[in-house]
């Protein structure tokens, strides 16, 4: 029986399925009240402690209602492909289900530089299983050199007009060489549609660290749906029932720029990544500045008592307005994008007021916040009294720089993708000096000891800028002006790299390494082979 084709039996699981609004309402209320703290879930229900405590039953309620979330929007993403079966039921639950194993493939992976490798693999793996269920159960051809996969991939390149009759060229070859056409275009396909299922496995993991506003919002999405609708409003109604489209809206445009073209990608990749460090700031505020800040309420005894309790509280206060800055920098990054995207790709532009301007002092705010911070709680650098009358500087600071943000008027996009990488490649520098500066300063005798510490930060920097320069010198080779290999190149520098590297980074680096050096040095053949043979 077709994924697609139910019994008359199954009925109100289809309906359920095909609307599942009331679902997400539910599994987000059941997640707000298992991971509430007991002092809190007191009041509201009498079971309490033991079984609804749990980190067991925690993890479940969240996965699910994250689960149903992706289920329910995932359809946003290929919106704008007609020839993708995107609302229906087998489509969504193999993308929710490919979503969620990367996201908690990505929450058990604790070094950095090992989820950087994992891109590649998710994007294909995910794809892959998507692929798969076109073919089993749309009958999609992926041979075909005028099947529906080439109006997917038209969807995606900026001289659609050309893509159907280069892809007819390249099939048509004879042996291996018809076999590596095939093979790219396979993977193309598989790229496409994986992509955006690799982002909402990181924006999963992003909102996983800022509970409870996902179960809030979530509840409030699905409340709106449900109950808006039926209420007379007045007037107003019509303005007041657009607000359920605002979040679908908004996610339907990230993913459509991600989608097309390579600079689309990775900026919006780099912009997630941005997203995820934000998220870290409130994730260490809840978890590691808070329980300390509230256990100091108790030892409130006279004047420095009543210092030590400020610089803590402000220490909750500072780490938790930096990841909110962040979060904001980000977000307004990724409207910032389109018009970007726009020149990037040579198109006319109009005027567009809603371009936003890019927040005064990039995540320069939340960095320094960040660091001030670390220096007073990780390291001690900063004595309590000294960070009790600093902290409330670093948040009026902050503060200015939202005000003037939101009364300037929006600056040039020409060079976005800069800011946005030089943005990215200092905050895994800034985190590592934050919460590491003490065994940097221990290690300074050791030398194997200062490289332990310093390789993560440093191999993800060389990692962004490798990465955020492939559009770039694919341009460049596009241009006709005789150079076809410069990519080819840039990943075979990036394998001569991590070749050097594995020599020398400490042990639990160096698989890591040899992977990279694998991955370049293959990837740069696979493309010379394509650039060659002009497939």
């Amino acid at each position: 029986m077709a994924v697609d084709t139910w019994p008359m039996d199954l009925v109100s699981i289809r309906r359920v399925l095909d609307s599942p609004a009331p679902l997400l309402g539910g599994s987000a209320l059941v997640d707000l009240v298992v991971r509430l703290p007991e002092d809190v879930l007191a009041p509201l229900v009498s079971v309490t402690g033991g079984f609804l405590g749990s980190p067991a039953v925690g993890f479940v309620t969240t996965w699910v209602m994250f689960a149903v979330a992706l289920y329910t929007f995932c359809h946003l993403a290929y919106d704008h492909v007609d020839v993708l079966p995107a609302d229906a039921v087998g489509f969504r639950t193999v993308f929710t289900a490919c979503a969620v194993a990367l996201a908690v493939g990505i929450l058990r992976v604790d070094r950095f530089v090992v989820l950087f490798l994992l891109f590649l693999p998710g994007l294909f793996l995910s794809g892959g299983a998507l692929l798969g269920y076109l073919v089993r159960y749309h009958e999609w051809d992926v041979t075909d050199d005028a099947g529906r996969g080439v109006s997917l991939i038209q969807f995606v390149t900026p001289h659609a007009d050309d893509t159907a009759s280069e892809l007819a060229t390249d099939l048509a070859y004879d042996g291996w060489l018809g076999r590596l056409a095939a093979t790219c275009y396979v993977l193309a396909l598989t790229a496409i549609l994986g992509l955006p299922i690799l982002f909402a496995a990181f924006a999963t993991h992003v909102l996983l660290y800022a509970f409870p506003i996902p179960d809030l919002l979530f509840l409030g999405w699905a409340s709106a749906v449900r109950v808006l609708p039926r209420l007379d409003i007045g007037p107003n109604r019509p303005r007041v029932l657009r607000l359920e489209f605002a979040f679908d809206r908004f996610l339907i445009d990230t993913i459509e720029h991600a989608t097309r073209c390579i600079q689309g990608m990775i900026v919006t990749g780099f912009v997630f990544f941005g997203l995820l460090f934000a998220a870290g700031y409130l994730f260490v505020a809840v978890t590691a500045i808070g329980p300390v800040a509230v256990e100091m309420v108790g030892f409130v005894v006279g004047i420095e008592g009543t210092l030590l309790l400020w610089a803590w509280g402000g220490a909750l206060l500072t780490t938790t307005f930096a990841g909110c800055h962040g979060l904001w920098v980000w977000i307004r990054e990724l409207r910032r994008l389109p018009q970007f995207l726009d020149i990037w790709e040579g198109r006319t532009l109009a005027a567009d007021d809603r371009t936003p301007s890019r927040v005064t002092g990039f995540v320069a705010v939340s960095l320094v916040c960040w660091l001030s911070t670390a220096a007073f709680v990780v390291d001690g650098v900063l004595g309590y009294r000294q960070y009790a009358v600093l902290w409330p500087a670093l948040v009026l600071v902050g503060i200015w720089t939202i005000h003037h943000t939101v009364r300037r008027s929006a600056q040039p996009v020409t060079v976005e993708h800069g800011w946005i990488t030089a943005g990215l490649v200092v905050q895994p520098v800034a985190f590592v000096a934050g919460t590491s500066a003490g065994s940097v300063a221990a290690a300074l005798s050791d030398p194997d000891a200062l490289l332990s510490v310093l390789t993560p930060p440093i191999a993800v920097a060389i990692l962004l800028l490798i990465v955020a320069a492939i559009p770039v010198v694919t341009r460049y080779d596009d241009a006709g002006d005789g150079t076809r290999y410069g990519i080819v190149g840039l990943l075979f520098v990036l394998g001569c790299l991590a070749a050097g590297g594995s020599t020398v980074v400490p042990p639990p680096y160096r698989f890591a390494a040899l992977v990279l050096w694998a991955m370049g040095w293959g990837f740069a053949v696979f493309l010379g082979a394509v650039r060659y043979f002009d497939l």
